[in-house]
């Protein structure tokens, strides 16, 4: 229909009930098509036009409104372009503003005061909005302490939970997570900054990580966000950490976290500290971990070697570096079995036999002796005759193939 005979079988009502609707961010994104949005009362629609040659051959509103021909959203647009033969396309670039719904319509209308007002009223009683709000318009803290950031952790829980005792839901660890993701992020950052002050971000550090696994154990979840969410705060410090360039910068803050890990062997660690080191560790270059190694060899051998048995979750560490750094010759009193963790012990004595054996043989014994469950005890087994077959130990190799065979009918010889 061409735009003359559209503007003269429509009615003047219609026409001016059209042209009182308002019209905004008419633009023409192509030659001869034209987009904008009509506010209706408390709605808003986008409607597209396209013309060709004085004819509309394309209209199309969101309005839907199927009992009208020609909406009064489309008349809108035709009415403002035939009243703006100047128009230009629009040279803005970017996405288009949102339509406008009832709620922005009501707070451009409500006086700023009373707004103010309400939005005081409804944050004292919405702890999570008005922690997001507080993060979002308050000023950044140039510095944190190790207090601000457990100020910071806890109410951003009690935000969410309130002072909720015993089980939290998936869904209340999830807006938990989200909160702490953005009111720690500018802590992090802060971390990132002075991460050459050891004695400044660490403590703050670990602060974060333990009091979370705290609250991850009491909360009882089954959800894994909690501790993915620590993981990624090690890995990150870790990762700030290499970032240093300077070798002896790099060295000396690096030492630092693993001399402040051996002060304490034998009483409490934090088993986040432990993960920290270790993480620094292993994202390490070749080069860089041979420095670590040299360090964790030198700091064994200046302490008892009962010291290590306290502490499970160091000593699997420990072994991990000392083992492939090719250590272990020089550390093999200080790494002993450790009863029903037989991750530990095959990594220990997989490599063992090929320093020790007899010592090797002796651990193999006792392990499979305070197994309760024989299954757990075949890879001892299996040590036991590699290394009787090395050393041409028939007797003892026919005796244990017999009892394996008793114990597991269909074990391969």
């Amino acid at each position: 229909m061409k735009i003359a005979e559209l503007l003269e079988s429509t009615s003047e009502k219609k026409l001016l009930q059209a042209s009182k609707l308002p019209v905004r961010e008419l633009e023409e994104v192509k030659k001869n098509h034209f987009i904008a949005f009509v506010d209706d009362g408390n709605e808003s629609y986008d409607v597209s036009i396209v013309i060709k040659h004085n004819t509309i051959v394309e209209d199309v509103c969101d309005c839907n409104d199927s009992t009208k021909s020609f909406c009064l959203h489309k008349l809108a647009i035709i009415k403002q372009i035939e009243c703006n033969k100047k128009f230009t396309p629009s040279t803005k670039k970017g996405k288009r503003l949102k339509k406008i719904n009832e709620t922005d319509v009501l707070i451009n209308q409500i006086d700023p005061d009373d707004l103010k007002i309400w939005l005081s009223n409804y944050l004292k009683t919405n702890k999570e909005t008005e922690r997001h709000f507080l993060l979002d318009f308050s000023k950044k803290e140039i510095q944190f302490t190790v207090d601000e950031v457990e100020n910071i952790i806890k109410d951003s829980i009690k935000s969410v939970i309130g002072n909720k005792r015993g089980k939290v839901a998936i869904s209340e660890v999830k807006k938990i997570i989200d909160l702490l993701e953005k009111s720690l992020s500018p802590i992090v950052d802060y971390i990132e900054q002075n991460i050459l002050s050891t004695e400044i971000v660490l403590p703050i550090t670990l602060k974060i990580c333990d009091l979370l696994l705290e609250f991850h154990h009491k909360s009882k979840t089954t959800s894994v966000r909690i501790e993915n969410f620590i993981k990624n705060v090690i890995d990150k410090y870790a990762f700030f950490v290499n970032k240093i360039e300077v070798k002896q910068q790099w060295e000396k803050i690096s030492l630092k976290h693993w001399e402040d890990l051996f002060i304490n062997i034998g009483n409490y660690i934090s088993i986040n500290h432990i993960k920290l080191c270790f993480e620094i560790y292993l994202i390490s270059s070749i080069e860089r971990k041979k420095i670590i190694a040299d360090y964790v060899l030198n700091k064994l051998k200046s302490i008892e070697k009962n010291e290590l048995k306290y502490n499970q979750e160091i000593n699997n560490y420990l072994l991990t570096i000392i083992i492939e750094n090719n250590l272990l010759k020089e550390t093999i009193d200080y790494f002993t079995p450790i009863y029903y963790n037989n991750e530990y012990n095959e990594k220990l004595l997989n490599v063992l036999k090929i320093i020790d054996e007899e010592k090797t043989i002796i651990y193999c014994k006792k392990i499979i002796e305070y197994n309760r469950n024989e299954k757990y005890n075949l890879p001892f087994y299996k040590i036991l005759i590699e290394i009787y077959e090395k050393q041409n130990n028939t007797i003892k190799l026919t005796e244990l193939k017999r009892k394996l065979l008793r114990l597991f009918p269909h074990y391969e010889n």
